[in-house]
């Protein structure tokens, strides 16, 4: 926000007669500081990933790159096997694809959180 002080005005000093008016910021300005906070802080959940694909390569590839960071993953290919194995308040985040057989992911999703209302999709 800016606002005009007084009538103070600058003025060109090449002689063109050009003026502007003086303006003074209001804000206050402060250095904004950053703290670096490790990733483990950053996490409020514990580490254990339900991954829901038909793709076997796509749990595999997920499954890797999560447990190589210190996830716990574990593995369905078959959505509804991975609902009547469901444990709820087990898992701390589900990852699943939504174009599967049989049940896609929408629908696997709202069967799971009918079990378990605090899961993270």
């Amino acid at each position: 926000m800016h606002k005009r002080t007084n009538n103070n005005k600058i003025t060109s000093n090449n002689n063109a007669h050009n003026s502007y008016p003086l303006i003074e910021s209001t804000t206050n300005l402060q250095k904004e500081t950053t703290t670096d906070v490790p990733i483990e802080e950053k996490i409020s959940f514990s580490k254990r990933i339900l991954i829901v694909d038909d793709d076997p390569d796509m749990t595999s590839v997920f499954s890797i790159g999560l447990q190589d960071e210190g996830f716990e993953a574990y593995t369905y290919n078959d959505p509804l096997e991975a609902l009547s194995n469901f444990k709820p308040y087990f898992y701390d985040l589900l990852l699943v694809d939504i174009n599967m057989p049989e049940m896609n992911g929408f629908e696997l999703c709202t069967e799971i959180l009918k079990m378990d209302v605090n899961v993270r999709i």
